[in-house]
Parts: structure tokens; sequence; C-alpha cells
């Protein structure tokens, strides 16, 4: 989460100084050669320069990874946030800034309502030493 909430703060900042090491935005991969442009290419998992006649013309070996189409989908974070932070204590200053940038959670797809179910719920629900037994009772079968 921290990882992708920082690729996502560093395109809304439009600051490529604020991607993780190893990372560029795609307006920095180099200039292809001659007569050829970049794609990606899936079978090598490779940015591949290729001819207009789709003859490939080589591969982006520079080890650096160019993020394109970089946006921010408002769903999902909070439930992630909330149990990272509020169960387990992390601390996730890039996902607390996107969620603050970019809050509450809205309706997209199947997902949504993480403002509703959890927003800091968690802290509210779990603390340290709490056993399961104090929140869920035992059925009669087991």
């Amino acid at each position: 989460m921290e990882v992708h909430a920082r690729i996502i703060n560093a395109g809304l900042d439009k600051d490529e100084s604020q991607l993780p090491p190893g990372y560029r935005f795609y307006s920095s991969i180099p200039k292809a050669p001659p007569n050829c442009s970049w794609r990606w290419d899936i079978e090598t998992q490779l940015w591949a320069s290729f001819d207009k006649g789709g003859a490939k013309c080589s591969d982006l070996t520079d080890g650096l990874k160019y993020a394109v189409g970089i946006t921010h989908l408002p769903t999902g974070w909070e439930i992630g946030y909330n149990h990272f932070v509020g169960r387990l204590g992390m601390k996730l200053p890039e996902t607390a800034r996107l969620l603050a940038r970019s809050w509450p959670d809205t309706y997209s797809f199947s997902w949504g309502l993480g403002t509703l179910t959890h927003a800091d719920s968690a802290s509210q629900l779990w603390r340290s030493g709490l056993k399961a037994s104090a929140l869920c009772k035992k059925s009669a079968a087991g």
C-alpha cells in the first residue's frame, strides 16, 4: 500500500523526486531509437521500441520502472489503512497523506463504503493483548 500510495502521491504532485528508488515517470523515458517508439513488451516484461511496421528495434534495459497512467482509484484505501494502522500499529505515512487529500472513499466498481465501515474503527475495537474470545462468542458446535 505504501509503495502504491507513494507513486500516486508523486503523480498527483507531479514530482518525480517523490517516487520510490528505481521509478521514473514515463515522461522521463529515454528517447527511442530513430523511427521507433516505446511500448510495453509483455513477452520480455520490458519497455521495447518498435518501428511503424511492428518490428522490434530494441529493449530498454536500464533497470528503471517507468510509471504511466498514474491515477487514484478512491476505494479500499481506508480498509487497508484501518487494518495496518488501527490493528497492527504500523506507520503508513504515504497512505495517510493520500487519504487526507482524497477522503472519503467513494464507490467505484464493486468497492465502496470504506469510510462508512472502516474509518478509524480498528483502533476502537482492537487492543494489544485482546483475545478473539472476548470479541466472538463460541457456538455450542465449536
